[in-house]
C-alpha cells in the first residue's frame, strides 16, 4: 500500500518554495505539472497530501492542490491523482495501468455528459485532476469499511 502522510508545501507568486515537508523536488514537480497542464493558473498557493490515512488512497499518488486561477480572485482547491512511476511506488493491482486508463477514459467521456460528478479539469494517462469535493464538504471513504 502507499503510505499517505499530511505533507504541506507553499509557493509564492515566483514560485519559490516557502515551506515544506514534502520532498522539496516531488513538490515543485506537482506544482509546475498543474500550473503547466491546467490553463488559466496564474499561481499555485499550496499542495497536501490528498488523504489522511492509507486507507483512503486507492491505487495513486494523491493531492489536494490550492490554485488561483487568472479570472478569479478566489482560491480553489484540486483534487490532483498522479499515476505511480517507479516500481516501488505501484500498488498490489496486477492492472494497475489499465485501471488508471480506464478511469481516466471515464473522466474524458462523462464530462460532457449533465451528471452529477466532479468536475474534471484534466485526464491524461499520467494525471488526473477534478474539482476537490472535500473543500464542499464530501469525506473521502475507508476503503477498507467499504469493500469489508
Amino acid at each position: 500500500m502507499l503510505p499517505c502522510e499530511m505533507h504541506f508545501l507553499l509557493v509564492d507568486v515566483s514560485r519559490h518554495i516557502i515551506m515544506t515537508d514534502l520532498d522539496p523536488v516531488r513538490a515543485k514537480l506537482i506544482a509546475e505539472t498543474v500550473k503547466k497542464d491546467l490553463p488559466g493558473i496564474e499561481n499555485v498557493e499550496s499542495v497536501v497530501a490528498g488523504c489522511e490515512k492509507e486507507a483512503q488512497n486507492f491505487m495513486a499518488l494523491v493531492y489536494r492542490v490550492l490554485v488561483r486561477f487568472n479570472t478569479s480572485n478566489e482560491s480553489q482547491w484540486l483534487f490532483v491523482k498522479v499515476r505511480p512511476k517507479a516500481e516501488d511506488q505501484l500498488t498490489e493491482w496486477a492492472s494497475f495501468d489499465i485501471a488508471f486508463k480506464n478511469e481516466c477514459q471515464a473522466y474524458q467521456n462523462l464530462k460532457e455528459l449533465d451528471f452529477p460528478m466532479a468536475k474534471c479539469y484534466l485526464a491524461t494517462p499520467d494525471m488526473i485532476i477534478l474539482e476537490d469535493l472535500v473543500s464542499k464538504g464530501f469525506k473521502m471513504m475507508d476503503k477498507l469499511k467499504v469493500l469489508a
